[in-house]
């Protein structure tokens, strides 16, 4: 395994481009971004008290076009106004857990006992921060769909 999402209880009627999945009452949303992109915004948010105060921060930057996908968490939180949501990331090796990113935003909040990466690691239980969104927490468990970006992108591409 190897995949980041977002995961949400927000069930708009989400892009048909972009890849996501409804299981009960969550909306997942896997991302084409490598772990580091996900880890950058998740110390940078680390910063910050609310998510509109970073993604203010983060707008008043100049930001060059590049191949890289370092712009997708921002691009998919403000096109659907996502204030409610966890992002993840997850990675095995011989199924063994490798690599762990988390943060959980509640109403806007930057849920700053949350955070897990290398460099932030408070050892908080991401249970209730699941509940909250409405996820089961052994979602990343159906390899079927999220094993990788490819993975879910094939998966979510048959259901169309």
């Amino acid at each position: 395994m190897d995949l980041g999402a977002i995961l949400s209880n927000n069930k708009r009627d989400f892009n048909r481009e972009l890849v996501h999945f409804s299981e009960k009452n969550t909306t997942i949303i896997p991302l084409d971004c490598t772990e580091y992109i996900i880890q950058m915004f998740i110390e940078q948010a680390a910063n910050f008290d609310t998510l509109k105060e970073y993604l203010s921060h983060y707008h008043s930057y100049i930001r060059y076009k590049t191949e890289y996908k370092d712009n997708a968490i921002i691009e998919i939180i403000e096109s659907f106004n996502l204030d409610t949501f966890v992002i993840e990331y997850n990675s095995t090796f011989a199924d063994r857990p490798q690599d762990c990113l988390f943060l959980a935003i509640i109403d806007d909040e930057i849920m700053k006992e949350s955070i897990f990466t290398p460099e932030i690691q408070n050892l908080c239980d991401p249970g209730p921060f699941y509940k909250i969104i409405g996820v089961d927490e052994s979602w990343s468990s159906n390899e079927e769909i999220y094993y990788d970006y490819a993975t879910a992108k094939k998966a979510f591409d048959k259901l169309q």
